[in-house]
């Protein structure tokens, strides 16, 4: 699949509204709509692949989950082992072995599975689960091992009626989100079978990506008009309301169309974001997600209460240098502390210029906290 630079930047919108709405800057009182956008843009990715892979004959299910793995697992199973070292020097007991199951429901792939039973997602428990937010990713590798058989199921059913049947599939998987939304709150947040529909929603827009491209000005109109839904939704939205339900469909129908609005050629909304700065966090998105809510969680632990702006301006700056990829330090006896602390600030120089996407974010959080600041001291 050619490389669309502003699927990065619909990434860096979403990462930075879950960031903005963890770090209750209180600006997106909504910013949790960014996970749904992640999943639009993943059905639209691995439909895209998969498809490919099934028409030229070439899919194998052990190649594709094992690629699949290799691209989130390393960097999971990095952050979890770090949040367990912290964890062991913070946390009470109790919370320690909270921290502990949950690291095991990680592995498992079964995250949304563990915290479904333990803690609502808007629930203001103290303290705060610092792997909460792997329930995402325990969603996306179970779509990984479902979404395969079913794609297989209807290509030996009704091949020539894709479309159809991801269409049906996504109206009633709506509506069963919908239901259980008012009825199991909680299942419906967390659980494959409430989210499904909008991995389906991007699966509809791979599958209709190649179909003859109507007016720019019409693309463009959708482009923009989904960005806006995707912003408006951010914001207007609350922890109060009832979700995903009905109120999901607008974010998610809204990043259905930015992706469809570009697959035949970038519109004004695309160029918006193909932005090196939005392409450069959005590419550093996963690293970003993984990393932003431990560090987060564990300094309000630390701390015994919520961080006001300026501490969590040093947050930001904290994470902005420690979300990119490990330093590579030889420390030996024949090394001066000089040498090291040398070679850390030459390898910080060169991670800037590399993995600009952290530090653009942490810039973006820097003025997102500037303007609560503003805003408190009137």
């Amino acid at each position: 699949m050619k490389y669309r630079p502003d699927l990065d930047g619909l990434r860096g919108v979403a990462v930075l509204l879950v960031v903005a709405y963890h770090a209750k800057l209180g600006l997106v009182p909504a910013g949790y709509v960014g996970v749904d956008v992640f999943l639009v843009i993943s059905g639209f990715l691995i439909t895209g692949i998969l498809i490919d892979l099934m028409d030229h004959g070439r899919f194998s299910a052990a190649t594709f989950l094992a690629r699949r793995m290799r691209r989130l697992m390393p960097a999971a199973i990095v952050m979890v082992a770090a949040t367990l070292l912290a964890g062991w020097f913070i946390l009470g007991p109790r919370d320690l072995r909270r921290l502990a199951g949950s690291s095991i429901a990680v592995f498992a792939l079964a995250a949304n599975f563990f915290f479904w039973g333990r803690q609502g997602y808007f629930a203001d428990q103290v303290p705060e689960q610092a792997l909460l937010h792997t329930w995402s990713l325990g969603l996306e590798e179970q779509f990984y091992l479902a979404f395969p058989p079913a794609l297989l199921a209807i290509a030996a059913v009704v091949p020539r009626l894709r479309v159809a049947a991801f269409a049906s599939a996504a109206v009633v998987l709506f509506g069963f989100g919908v239901w259980l939304t008012g009825s199991h709150p909680g299942a419906a947040f967390y659980l494959l079978p409430a989210r499904a529909w909008e991995f389906l929603v991007g699966g509809l827009v791979a599958l209709l990506a190649s179909r003859a491209a109507p007016s720019t000005w019409l693309r463009a109109t959708v482009g923009i008009g989904g960005l806006a839904a995707i912003l408006v939704s951010a914001i207007g939205l609350t922890p109060a309301t009832p979700y995903p339900g009905v109120a999901a469909l607008v974010p998610v129908v809204a990043a259905g169309a930015v992706i469809w609005a570009n697959c035949q050629g970038q519109t004004l909304g695309g160029r918006l974001l193909s932005t090196t700065w939005l392409v450069a966090i959005g590419a550093t998105s996963y690293s970003l997600y993984l990393w932003h809510w431990p560090v987060l969680t564990l300094a309000r632990y630390y701390a015994g209460r919520d961080l006001d702006a300026i501490e969590t301006f040093w947050i930001a700056r904290v994470h902005e240098f420690f979300a990119a990829k490990p330093f590579r330090i030889r420390l030996d006896a024949s090394r001066s502390l000089r040498t090291v602390v040398r070679d850390v600030l030459e390898q910080a120089e060169e991670r800037q210029k590399t993995t600009p996407g952290v530090y653009y974010a942490g810039a973006v959080m820097q003025h997102m906290v500037g303007a609560k600041l503003d805003c408190a001291l009137g």
